[in-house]
């Protein structure tokens, strides 16, 4: 979805996937059909969402309130292997 410009930070479209965003940032799917059946059609609805982060779903958007921490990553996720990969 960001790849093709369906999503916004701070009213703004953004392409970018690892696009950096800071504490207060607003995220939103853009408001247009064709974006937001996208989110539908993923089921935005049933994502689950992370602790540092604030979510309307009903208006498609989401704020973050905090920087993640490192127990706020999923258990599968293994850090040493990201670290590994881009030292490369």
């Amino acid at each position: 979805m960001v790849s093709h410009g369906h999503v916004t930070v701070n009213g703004k479209v953004v392409n970018i996937p690892s696009f950096l965003v800071k504490v207060g940032d607003e995220i939103q799917v853009r408001d247009r059909d064709s974006s937001r059946r996208i989110a539908r059609d993923n089921h935005y609805e049933g994502a689950a969402v992370p602790a540092y982060m604030e979510s309307d779903v009903q208006n498609f958007r989401g704020k973050v309130i905090a920087l993640p921490e490192r127990e706020d990553f999923p258990k599968f996720f293994q850090e040493t292997q990201v670290v590994e990969f881009y030292a490369r």
